[in-house]
């Protein structure tokens, strides 16, 4: 009764702060454990992913500095996870990855300063939580990286590659957008790559809407799904998330709000 009383007064706070009422049930959607195992039960192609529960370990103690209890089970846990999947690997939590700091947080090239991986992740949940987005860390995720073809570098020396951010409701194509917006990235990238990174062919177009409405028979709702292309030219499913809380291009008149 304690431990509702209170999740009551915070979810009361994040009303005052944001003005409107917290939607739990919708924000679990976001993690991992949700969505993934069902992707897998569908055969859509996914990286080969390993998800690993922090149990009993409280990690938050890290950003302190401290070592929480039961955290060596965890962690031997998550590097074994890590050796079967093999290096370099993939990161992340059940609901982010902390990506555009690349090299310190979810590519995983040995298990050394692992530690700091999971801090750097660790602390980009609190502060997104700090926002108003209860991003849960008990689940973490190791993954494959998949082969792709790097158009250009930036955020910490991450790959950029073609992506697409697909919008379905109620099983239905809404919108199909790039993935990186032209004006997100902290270096200056010519004309030329920009237009590679954002286009797509038509039958690429089609394959994708395709592949979304399939998983859209077994998401009911608003979803946007993230997609990756790969150096054989398969899209391959790496990330989803409740439509309401995904970032949609500023202007798209398809956008739901």
């Amino acid at each position: 009764m304690k431990e509702i009383m209170e999740a009551s007064k915070i979810n009361d706070k994040m009303t005052e702060l944001f003005g409107e009422k917290m939607n739990y049930e919708q924000e679990n959607k976001n993690n991992m454990a949700y969505w993934f195992p069902l992707l897998k039960q569908i055969k859509m192609r996914v990286p080969k992913t390993i998800l690993v529960h922090t149990g009993d370990c409280e990690l938050i103690g890290l950003l302190d500095g401290e070592m929480p209890e039961k955290a060596d089970i965890f962690f031997a846990r998550l590097k074994s996870a890590i050796l079967e999947i093999g290096f370099p690997c993939f990161l992340r939590s059940g609901m982010t990855s902390n990506k555009h700091s690349w090299k310190d947080s979810c590519f995983i090239e040995s298990l050394k300063n692992l530690h700091g991986h999971i801090g750097s992740i660790l602390e980009y949940s609190v502060l997104a939580n700090i926002a108003g987005l209860p991003l849960d860390y008990s689940i973490w995720a190791v993954r494959e990286i998949i082969p792709t073809k790097a158009l250009f570098y930036d955020f910490h020396d991450m790959p950029i590659t073609k992506e697409r951010r697909v919008f379905i409701k109620d099983g239905k194509l809404i919108c199909n957008h790039p993935y990186w917006p032209s004006n997100c990235f902290k270096r200056e990238h010519s004309e030329n790559e920009i237009r590679e990174l954002q286009y797509i062919s038509d039958d690429s177009y089609k394959e994708l809407q395709l592949m979304a409405e399939y998983i859209g028979r077994w998401f009911t709702g608003y979803w946007s799904i993230d997609f990756l292309l790969d150096t054989k030219d398969n899209w391959w499913v790496t990330d989803m998330a409740v439509g309401e809380r995904s970032y949609h291009y500023p202007g798209c008149d398809k956008a739901i709000n």
